[in-house]
């Protein structure tokens, strides 16, 4: 499996965490860059999102593709 795939994997998961109820995942990508790939995801909760549930998100995101070599 590929970053972006391990990515795609992660961002699914997230929707359907109940420890996520109510966010929104308005938008996401992976780009392969020559040394990186960048990795973006926008979510959206009603009366906003909070800097903690982002850093939830980040911290779940980041667990599941720390096992990769690739830089992102």
């Amino acid at each position: 499996m590929t970053l972006p795939q391990a990515f795609e994997r992660a961002i699914d998961e997230i929707a359907r965490d109940s420890r996520f109820a109510g966010v929104e995942i308005v938008q996401h990508a992976a780009r392969r860059g020559r040394h990186s790939t960048t990795l973006s995801i926008t979510i959206d909760r009603e009366g906003g999102v909070d800097l903690a549930t982002c850093e939830r998100i980040a911290g779940q995101i980041n667990k599941q593709l720390d096992a990769y070599e690739e830089k992102y």
